[in-house]
């Protein structure tokens, strides 16, 4: 069971998204275990970004130069003078999830640098220097999300590059972007079958075939793809058959659809 502390910083993770543990607890340590102050200086941070300014070992308190040169290289990293946005191995610049993913995982090595700079910066002081950072970390993390919804974008395109309307690869994606595609793909399906002018170029009982894969590219190796769709598919009342690496979705009738029911 997580104690009153973890509880706390985990809270305050799920407000403060961009900020990373490590400068979560150093706020918090500082503010006594107060959930309340910390979310307020946390807030702080980023409200007065646009006018502050870091160099390397400056400082505001008894933190001093030397507490300032992780900061400075956490702080040349988020700017893009990173020296560990590595190419990948020969094998991962071969796999399409890293191939359309290889900025947003740069990005996203920046923001943990610039996060963890951030707690460091605080823990030892360093009030200036971590203001900077967690602006630069906020920044990163909104590049990091933009640059993955455009790699889900690339990957979902060239999974279904000559596929039919009734096979939706989502290998590859992350679950809440699989479940958007097929939650498209979906409602443009149903939409289909619920005008008799195209529906009548569909099968007499479609079903959907939805490639889930086998999570390779998932924490642990564990297929979270396939779980999320499931419970989607529930949640929506659609019946489905799970195949190898698959599932067998089946459509809504059109007499279901003219009830108002989409399923999408």
């Amino acid at each position: 069971m997580p104690s009153a502390s973890q509880g706390a910083e985990q809270q305050l993770l799920e407000v403060y998204t961009w900020a990373g543990q490590e400068l979560v607890a150093a706020v918090l340590a500082a503010m006594q275990g107060d959930t309340a102050a910390a979310a307020a200086a946390l807030a702080d941070m980023v409200a007065d970004s646009s006018s502050s300014s870091y160099k390397s070992g400056s400082k505001d308190s008894a933190g001093g130069s030397r507490a300032g040169q992780a900061p400075a290289a956490a702080l040349s990293c988020a700017q893009g003078a990173c020296d560990d946005d590595e190419e990948g191995t020969a094998e991962e610049q071969q796999d399409p999830y890293f191939r359309h993913r290889r900025r947003a995982l740069q990005l996203s090595r920046r923001w943990a640098r610039a996060a963890r700079g951030a707690g460091t910066a605080y823990a030892a002081g360093d009030h200036s220097a971590a203001r900077q950072l967690a602006a630069d970390a906020q920044r990163l993390r909104r590049e990091v999300l933009a640059a993955h919804a455009e790699a889900a974008e690339r990957i979902e395109e060239a999974n279904n590059r000559g596929n039919s309307l009734l096979e939706l690869d989502l290998h590859g994606l992350h679950a809440t972007e699989a479940v958007a595609a097929l939650q498209r793909r979906l409602h443009l399906l149903h939409s289909l079958l619920a005008d008799p002018a195209t529906a009548a170029a569909l099968p007499g009982r479609p079903a959907l075939r939805v490639v889930v894969g086998r999570g390779a590219h998932s924490s642990g190796g564990e297929a979270s793809i396939p779980r999320v769709v499931e419970s989607h598919l529930r949640g929506a009342g659609l019946r489905f058959s799970p195949r190898l690496g698959a599932l067998d979705v089946q459509l809504r009738t059109p007499a279901a659809l003219s009830s108002g029911a989409t399923g999408s």
